[in-house]
């Protein structure tokens, strides 16, 4: 616990770069730090370990998440129970917990007497958890439960929670540049978020969300997520209508099974914006292809360590002439690549974005279209150093402001070094 509430130290001998004494952005930083993280150090919890983990003692573990800025809660058998803070594992527990009694938990957080069972046919359960913090307000939680191995070889689980359900923050309070800003909102075509997981993909989507519901013109906005995180309906001001569906299973809150069927459902129902949770197959990737070419803005996300390598790995997913296909396709409709990842703060608390951007025009759509698919990485990787915002020129500047940790800017140049293609 102790390793946790500590700031971060920097196991290198040698300095390569003199920090400044004092921060600038204080402002804007402090809120872009409340939208993605901690912005305090790690506290103990105010109650005892339960003796057993029942929908009370969840209740009391998702509070200390909220009130500690946790990314997750992490629920395994034969382990304490422990948080991801800062992007570390904290053990906050102090017994291992049982199977037994996660399965049961899990059949209470989900209303699903078959939830332990659908685990022991070797399915992963994707659902929302709402927890109640005041009267007429509810977080969600995005949850996660997989089977996996337990104590001396037997059946085991891991049940992941992570708190969602705030009122989506604006661009300007994620201290997103102008020039990412200007070109979020198309009239039509792909905004693509790129990044790994816990990198804050779906809070900057949903704050272009907001940008959109609060256009002076109503917008008709439709989202796809598996599942739904936040409630964007209660962004203020908001001028439009934002219908959200869930992808998932039946019997646990889904809308809809499939990301295959969304594409179909929305194109039914009259849209000017349609959101895709993630790309990640090729029934989404090819429906976010036709929602653009349809004339729809169309936002998705993937994992993609930066933004040179997002439509490649896209359209890896499909072979022979359709990898080519989709490839052109995602070039001709793409409007904006947004890369971003969170990276330690100079004290160890909480984390700030570093971010690579490139805003597609169609002089470089029609560039990368002549180009051939084996070569589109280094092309859009030498588009984005000549035309966009460059990762490591942006991790110079937060580092320069006092908002990152030396050993991230350290780290992201040895990657740039090395070339990462």
């Amino acid at each position: 616990m102790e390793a946790c509430m500590d700031a971060l130290t920097l196991d290198r001998p040698q300095v390569r770069h003199q920090a400044p004494n004092q921060p600038s952005g204080a402002a804007s930083m402090s809120e872009a730090v409340a939208a993605l993280g901690a912005n305090k150090a790690l506290g103990a919890p105010s109650f005892d370990d339960p003796i057993k983990v029942d929908l009370a003692a969840l209740n009391q573990m998702l509070h200390f998440c909220l009130d500690n800025g946790a990314d997750d809660l992490l629920l395994m058998a034969g382990a304490p129970w422990a948080v991801i803070w800062s992007d570390k594992v904290c053990r906050v527990g102090t017994r291992a917990l049982y199977v037994e009694e996660l399965e049961q938990l899990l059949v209470e957080m989900t209303g699903n007497a078959n939830a332990h069972i659908d685990i022991g046919r070797a399915e992963d359960l994707d659902f929302t958890y709402a927890l109640r913090v005041q009267r007429g307000r509810n977080v969600r939680f995005r949850c996660n439960a997989t089977g996996c191995l337990g104590t001396n070889g037997q059946r085991g689980i891991e049940i992941v929670a992570r708190p969602t359900g705030k009122v989506p923050p604006t661009m300007l309070e994620l201290d997103l540049p102008a020039y990412i800003r200007d070109a979020a909102m198309p009239k039509a075509g792909i905004v693509l978020i790129c990044g790994p997981t816990g990198s804050g993909k779906t809070t900057l989507l949903d704050a272009i969300m907001r940008g959109q519901a609060t256009r002076e013109e109503g917008q008709h906005i439709l989202t796809y997520y598996a599942p739904v995180e936040n409630d964007l309906n209660i962004i203020p001001d908001c001028t439009g209508l934002i219908s959200q569906c869930e992808i998932g299973k039946a019997g646990y809150g889904a809308n809809l099974k499939s990301f295959a069927a969304a594409t179909r459902n929305s194109l039914r129902r009259h849209p000017m914006v349609i959101a895709y949770g993630e790309a990640r197959d090729p029934e989404t990737i090819e429906g976010a292809v036709l929602s653009a070419m349809t004339g729809h803005a169309t936002y998705t996300t993937t994992h993609t360590s930066n933004v040179h390598m997002a439509i490649p790995r896209m359209a890896d997913a499909f072979s022979g002439a359709d990898r080519s296909r989709v490839a052109n396709g995602l070039i001709d409709q793409s409007r904006l690549i947004v890369h971003q990842r969170l990276v330690a703060r100079p004290n160890g608390i909480g984390r700030s974005p570093v971010r690579s951007a490139l805003v597609l025009t169609q002089d470089i759509r029609t560039e990368l279209l002549r180009t051939n698919i084996d070569h589109l990485p280094i092309a859009m990787f030498e588009a984005v150093k000549a035309h966009g915002i460059d990762l490591l020129k942006d991790a110079e500047a937060q580092f320069s402001a006092g908002k990152i940790h030396e050993r991230e800017l350290y780290a992201i140049e040895s990657e740039m070094k090395a070339g990462v293609f």
